[in-house]
């Protein structure tokens, strides 16, 4: 039917299928969002923290200059993702694409003269980048104890395109939410093509696979647990320590509000990826 343009399949827990046609899943357009200036602590609106650590972890703040032109304030911030490598053995950490500047460079915290690395590879259309960490950065797969959360988890892998279709809790902990417990609920399946269907061949076609899971954020509009943008990036995992994926972006309103999408981690290991053995 080459007069119908379909954007996205998405399949739930409940075996239902939807086929979506119009975007109702109010995906940000990143390239016309205002930079993201470095956020200071409030504690009343959220769990925010800044910390320019030694050691590098899962959902620590990063942050990169928006422009070239040193004049330029303008700060982007967002959180770091886990350690990946190649068959080589080669080191790199995911990042989001959106929030890494024009010259690439990355630094802890709000400290700007703490450079962890540069952007290296970018995975197409995943809005994940590969950043290569300097060699005295330290990383670690541990995220912060909390006391309702416990003991932090131990990460074993990526999820595999192989994987069953991923249901039940998940987690995820950053800076800007501290930590976070949902439920994964669907699957989407993006398709990327040109804007004009009727030439568009099979191998023209691209498509990114998304988890979508629900917290419970727009019941009552609490505000001060909806996710902020600086949250993209961050790991969400499950029970067992597989990384299912790394958070996009949360849906605030209309029929799909409370839920927030992450692109799954398949798309990293599709890229010839695996989860290091040994963070550096």
């Amino acid at each position: 039917m080459p007069d119908i343009r379909m954007l996205e399949l998405m399949f739930t827990c409940e075996r239902t299928i939807f086929i979506v046609l119009e975007d109702h899943l109010h995906r940000p357009a990143w390239v016309d969002m205002p930079d993201k200036r470095v956020i200071q602590p409030q504690p009343n609106q959220g769990i925010i923290d800044n910390t320019t650590y030694d050691v590098l972890r899962p959902g620590v703040q990063i942050n990169s200059k928006s422009l070239r032109d040193q004049a330029d304030s303008s700060v982007l911030s967002t959180t770091a993702g886990v350690l990946v490598e190649n068959d080589a053995g080669e080191a790199f950490m995911t990042a989001a694409s959106h929030g890494i500047g024009e010259d690439g460079t990355v630094w802890k915290g709000g400290r700007a003269d703490r450079i962890i690395g540069k952007a290296a590879v970018e995975i197409p259309f995943t809005d994940i980048s590969l950043l290569k960490p300097k060699k005295d950065v330290a990383f670690v797969y541990k995220t912060f104890e909390t006391e309702a959360a416990g003991p932090s988890p131990k990460f074993i892998c990526l999820r595999t395109s192989e994987d069953d279709m991923p249901c039940g809790p998940c987690y995820l902990n950053s800076t800007y939410t501290g930590n976070m417990v949902g439920a994964l609920v669907h699957k989407s399946v993006r398709l990327f093509k040109p804007d004009t269907p009727t030439t568009c061949t099979q191998r023209d076609l691209r498509y990114v696979v998304y988890d979508w899971m629900h917290t419970g954020q727009v019941e009552g509009n609490d505000s001060k647990v909806q996710p902020s943008d600086g949250t993209c990036g961050s790991a969400v995992w499950n029970g067992d320590g597989v990384i299912l994926g790394f958070y996009q972006h949360y849906v605030s309103e209309g029929p799909w509000a409370g839920f927030a999408a992450s692109v799954s981690a398949s798309a990293v290991v599709d890229a010839g990826y695996r989860l290091a053995r040994h963070p550096c």
